[in-house]
């Protein structure tokens, strides 16, 4: 699915709540285990494709590496910043 996304094609997944998630975005369609449900899903995008297009070429920018690492870093410098806070109110 990820790597589907990464070259801007929205997906068509099982309904599992990891999928879910996803689709609620916009991404792409979960739908049950049945070849009816999942032709469905097809035409669906079809219809559609230029929506999911958008939004998928909007969402591609989330799975580069750079974003990740950058999202971590300040994660790790919230704490950080946290902890030199803490450090500073006990030693009043």
């Amino acid at each position: 699915m990820f790597d589907g996304l990464a070259h801007g094609l929205p997906f068509i997944a099982s309904d599992l709540d990891f999928f879910k998630e996803f689709s609620k975005k916009g991404l792409g369609i979960c739908v049950k285990r049945n070849a009816e449900k999942f032709a469905k899903a097809l035409v669906q995008i079809d219809r559609n494709y230029k929506q999911y297009f958008i939004t998928v070429d909007r969402f591609k920018n989330n799975l580069k590496w750079d974003y990740h690492a950058f999202a971590h870093i300040n994660i790790y410098n919230d704490i950080l910043e946290n902890k030199k806070s803490i450090l500073r109110q006990t030693s009043n």
